[in-house]
């Protein structure tokens, strides 16, 4: 007869053996089932809107020669959604049991999703117009499922996407930052120029 062996510290988030009430307020509880009850609602609406966009509803107002071009960019905003909601879905239940939840954060969590959409749909503009010709020239590009597979995806990681365009911002353009040290350091030498360092 085998056991199973006891979980680790970090597989039981630091806790101790027969230690299950919350280490939350009631009150930060509350908040936490309201921001859970928020994520669940829109994973909801987002699993309906993809099934309607999907066989043709709530575009019906669209013109026949537009509406494969509108339902695609739907869908394709629906996915970064749908990603971007899962993603603060784990981040919220991870946070939580790991002791890292706070208030501070719930910006960032009830912005998140909408965030997702956004780079979404920006990336989604580029591959459209063939800024990644291997994509956009694929055979599979026309099925309604790349749409919403490339949504989540990009949705799910639209953070480390933000992060990376910062990056490159910073590489092409140089750093606000770094700028506005060069001017605290030789106040005498601005230039006119607010692009120079």
């Amino acid at each position: 007869m085998t056991t199973d062996p006891l979980p680790s510290q970090a597989e039981n988030d630091g806790r101790k053996l027969f230690d299950p009430f919350s280490k939350y307020s009631s009150e930060l509880r509350k908040e936490q089932k309201c921001e859970g009850i928020y994520i669940g609602l829109l994973l909801a609406f987002t699993l309906a809107a993809l099934a309607g966009v999907s066989v043709g509803a709530f575009l019906c107002f669209i013109p026949n020669p537009y509406f494969p071009g509108a339902q695609r960019f739907t869908l394709a905003a629906l996915g970064g959604l749908l990603g971007g909601l899962v993603y603060g879905g784990k981040w919220l239940y991870h946070s939580i049991a790991k002791g890292l939840w706070h208030q501070d954060r719930r910006m960032w969590r009830v912005l998140s999703p909408w965030m997702s959409v956004g780079t979404t749909v920006g990336i989604w503009s580029l591959m459209s117009i063939g800024f990644f010709p291997s994509v956009s020239e694929s055979r599979s590009f026309t099925s309604l499922a790349v749409p919403v597979g490339a949504g989540f995806v990009i949705g799910y990681l639209s953070d480390r996407f933000l992060a990376k365009m910062k990056e490159l911002t910073e590489v092409l353009f140089g750093s606000s930052e770094r700028r506005q040290r060069a001017e605290l350091r030789s106040p005498t030498q601005q230039t006119d120029d607010p692009g120079e360092p």
